[in-house]
């Protein structure tokens, strides 16, 4: 396969923060942040793995970063409860929400 040097758009993912101190380093942890929305490209690329290098083993390590769900750009979606409430999870009024929207590439055509 040729190496492609340019990354390509592939899709958007967008998370409730549990609050305004969390940053995009921790959108992994779930009590931080979690998953409201997802869409990727509709192109057959389902999951994007980055490579990190591992100094206990010596090598580049396969980390899934995304798997898309391939089913197409989608602009608008609905939050309808609230990821971190207790309880109800109905949205209330007045209340502070917080969200990070990111986008994600790809190089592997």
């Amino acid at each position: 396969a040729d190496f492609d040097n340019k990354y390509h758009f592939q899709g958007y993912q967008v998370y409730q923060l549990r609050d305004n101190d969390v940053s995009g380093t921790e959108l992994r942890e779930i009590s931080k942040a979690r998953l409201v929305f997802q869409t990727d490209i509709e192109d057959g690329i389902t999951k994007l793995i980055n490579y990190t290098y591992d100094d206990e083993v010596g090598a580049a390590i396969p980390v899934v970063e995304v798997n898309g769900e391939d089913k197409g750009i989608r602009h608008s979606f609905s939050v309808k409860e609230d990821l971190f409430a207790q309880g109800d999870r109905k949205l209330v009024n007045h209340k502070k929400y917080y969200f990070m929207a990111i986008s994600y590439s790809q190089n592997q055509m």
